[in-house]
């Protein structure tokens, strides 16, 4: 199974489309998807006032069922994908509501309680090397929050590479090839095995200040959906 997340930086969503439809990846999720590409069948999920918000492809053997609620300050947001393996899907991409980390713990502790396994993607807009010695509410315990769903960040055990010190950048700001973060991921299950994970380089997909991140995986065959998290730390 191949899992993408990738932030299109909006603008003309068939060129987008199409670029992610080369991927072929079986679930595909995109962040800073302008509201038109709704109009193609697909979830879409961003503020009542937005033009741009979040967006699930799937590949043909697979479905959705929203699986909660979207949220006021829909940052993170829950489907039920289901298929030739079925999982609770998080996406994420969070902005100021009133800061990058408190929608992301909100959205955490609003669906870890869904049934798993869990797969949690999308623009974080963050990374613990962003967390500063006396603050309050870290981009680590973030981290902490998430993996509690059982999930692990595929990129992070596929190159042994710790947080904040990541080989290969995820966004360039401003375009800028001197100015790099790695602030998109994608969480799964731990007992899943990874086959590949795979961040093109900056010179690939300039139609965005993102580049994917592209996850192969072999999802474990007792890998059965189960009441997920009733401990009462989630």
């Amino acid at each position: 199974m191949r899992l993408l997340t990738w932030n299109c930086a909006r603008g003309p969503w068939p060129r987008k489309r199409d670029a992610l439809a080369a991927l072929g990846a079986d679930v595909a999720i995109v962040t800073e998807a302008p509201r038109a590409c709704a109009e193609d069948g697909l979830p879409w999920f961003g503020r009542a006032d937005a033009k741009n918000g979040t967006t699930v492809l799937l590949g043909p053997e697979y479905r959705f069922e929203v699986a909660a609620k979207p949220s006021r300050q829909p940052c993170v947001n829950a489907l039920r994908i289901i298929g030739p393996e079925t999982f609770t899907l998080v996406t994420v991409w969070t902005w100021p509501a009133p800061n990058y980390r408190q929608p992301l713990l909100s959205g955490i502790r609003k669906y870890c309680r869904l049934p798993g396994p869990f797969v949690v993607a999308g623009d974080f807009n963050g990374n613990p090397v962003f967390d500063k010695p006396r603050g309050r509410v870290r981009w680590s315990s973030c981290f902490d929050a998430v993996e509690r769903l059982g999930v692990t960040s595929a990129y992070h055990a596929y190159t042994s590479e710790g947080y904040g010190r990541e080989s290969r950048a995820t966004h360039y700001f401003l375009r800028n090839a001197a100015r790099t973060f790695h602030i998109d991921f994608v969480f799964i299950p731990t007992q899943w095995t990874i086959r590949n994970v795979t961040v093109p380089p900056f010179e690939d997909y300039a139609m965005s200040d993102h580049r994917p991140v592209i996850v192969d995986v072999n999802p474990s065959p007792n890998s059965e959906p189960e009441t997920a998290h009733a401990n009462a730390s989630c």
